[in-house]
């Protein structure tokens, strides 16, 4: 099953083969940039949406300089680029060759899942663990968590750091979904 939706990193996770579909303005940020599905429809927003690749590019290199080699800009770690991505298969990339490897791994995510789960729940007691960890755990939660676990220990980060960005991420993830779903919910009961 391919990922065919559309979604904003910073350049320096860019992956060799995510396909790049667009890039900011050198002026955006990760935190302003506009994100497809949440444009203003009054298209105020404009001047922070991306510039759309006439030809999507799949990169051939990780990192900034996936964009570099195609375009000849040059782009900072932090800029924000949008991507597509397929599901990640870590053993046929040679992430992991060993059984047990990929065993320690699923279980290593898992665990951050959880503490994830845990964590909202201290926050939000009202939202079941259950339900949480059950988000967490699907498939698309787990790549996004398994890539950035792997994206942080190739940056040098001790797995402890690694699976803590990775759950932040993920938990940061989830509250602009529940923001954003709340929004939409108050915007049709205006309208009634």
């Amino acid at each position: 099953m391919r990922n065919t939706n559309p979604f904003v990193i910073p350049a320096r996770e860019i992956r060799e083969g995510d396909v790049l579909r667009g890039i900011y303005a050198p002026t955006v940020t990760l935190d302003t940039a506009a994100r497809p599905g949440e444009y203003a429809p009054d298209w105020s927003d404009m001047d922070r949406r991306p510039m759309r690749l006439p030809i999507p590019h799949r990169a051939k290199v990780a990192g900034p300089r996936a964009l570099e080699l195609r375009s000849g800009r040059r782009l900072d770690d932090d800029n924000p680029v949008l991507v597509t991505r397929e599901p990640i298969e870590y053993s046929r990339r040679g992430y992991m060759t060993t059984p047990q490897e990929r065993e320690d791994f699923a279980e290593a995510v898992g665990k951050i899942a959880a503490f994830a789960a845990m964590s909202l729940h201290e926050s939000f007691p009202h939202v079941s663990v259950e339900s949480l960890v059950e988000t967490f755990t699907q498939p698309s939660a787990f790549n996004m968590l398994g890539t950035r676990f792997l994206t942080g220990l190739e940056r040098g980060l001790t797995p402890g750091e690694a699976a803590g960005e990775a759950g932040a991420a993920l938990i940061r993830l989830w509250a602009d979904a529940r923001l954003e779903a709340r929004a939409q919910l108050d915007r049709e009961n205006a309208t009634v």
